[in-house]
């Protein structure tokens, strides 16, 4: 993978050079042509020369705007997690219920895992949100870490039922390590709304 990675990024390297390249030689041609012309009938270089520096200026724009589209998609992809996210706090994540042989919902990162990955979220734009997500994927790997062993607590029989409750508890105590997960996800939520705006 990483071969045909490195052939895509030359081969686009080249076709970049070869357009700039080509444009820009044929910029210096039509404005020495328009220098060089007779004064009666400049027109037609000035015109080609015209045409030339819109393109140059429209292969950059069109760079710039796509970049901008990946980006936006991102954002937009961190915001529909976030979303999902919040419905479980909104609809009471953890329910009182029996304590044995209970499945706990597993917090979604994948989104922000491609946001690190990326590297669209490098630029000065994003300092706040970049290390906003690295703290947001931390906790809620740690979250979906520690409902693993719950469960796995919870369908063993020899657990016992108050070890069991113990843990249920401290989870939602005021402070806890749920709470700080959800101070995160808040913070990532805001900070991507105020990008996305």
């Amino acid at each position: 993978m990483p071969l045909l990675s490195r052939r895509a990024r030359t081969t686009r390297s080249l076709y970049a050079f070869a357009t700039f390249a080509s444009l820009s030689a044929a910029l210096t041609v039509s404005v020495l042509w328009a220098v060089s012309t007779s004064p009666k009938m400049p027109w037609e270089p000035v015109i080609q020369s015209l045409a030339l520096v819109a393109a140059i200026s429209g292969v950059f724009a069109e760079r710039r705007a796509a970049a901008r589209e990946r980006e936006h998609q991102l954002l937009t992809a961190l915001r529909d997690e976030n979303l999902v996210n919040q419905t479980y706090w909104e609809s009471d994540f953890l329910p009182q219920q029996e304590m044995r042989h209970r499945v706990y919902p597993r917090l979604n990162h994948t989104a922000t895992d491609a946001a690190l990955a990326s590297g669209l979220l490098s630029g000065a734009r994003y300092s706040a949100l970049h290390p906003a997500l690295l703290h947001w994927r931390a906790s809620a790997g740690e979250m979906n870490r520690r409902f693993d062993l719950a469960e796995i607590r919870s369908f063993v029989r020899e657990t016992p039922e108050a070890e069991l409750e113990a843990w249920h508890q401290a989870l939602h105590a005021s402070g806890g390590r749920l709470h700080q997960t959800k101070e995160s996800l808040d913070e990532v939520r805001s900070l991507v709304e105020e990008l996305l705006t």
